[in-house]
């Protein structure tokens, strides 16, 4: 596994821990999904200074039960979702990476996932765990 996915798939892992969620309540059995598709990678990155999301569905896969925005600075912010609510019930903010690896992070997500028009695909199928 890349290093800087795998700062990302920690930090939702301790989110995850945290709330005593099993992976086998959420979608695809705990799978990490990257949420590209509404606008691409390099627009939320020049317009929004993040990446898309990345996180884990609900078990109905309607909505996320946690959803990680890293902004370009390397700052990270998880949000949970309990139960279907439709506001977070909890947050958590972490620097994860230096706006360096970020950076990089956004390069190999355009080259993983938007370059290969692969859309909202989980990291799995984007052959990054």
């Amino acid at each position: 596994m890349n290093a800087l996915i795998k700062k990302v798939v920690d930090f939702l892992e301790e989110a995850r821990a945290k709330h005593n969620v099993s992976k086998s309540d959420l979608e695809d059995n705990g799978a990490i999904a990257y949420a590209n598709a509404n606008d691409g990678t390099d627009f939320d990155w020049r317009v929004n200074n993040r990446l898309c999301e990345f996180g884990y569905g609900t078990k109905d896969g309607n909505r996320w039960a946690f959803k990680l925005l890293l902004m370009n600075d390397g700052m990270s912010t998880i949000y949970y979702y309990a139960d279907g609510e439709m506001k977070p019930v909890d947050t958590i903010q972490k620097q994860i990476m230096s706006a360096e690896e970020a950076e990089e992070l956004k390069d190999l997500m355009i080259e993983c996932a938007d370059d290969k028009f692969k859309w909202d695909c989980t990291l799995d199928e984007l052959n990054l765990m």
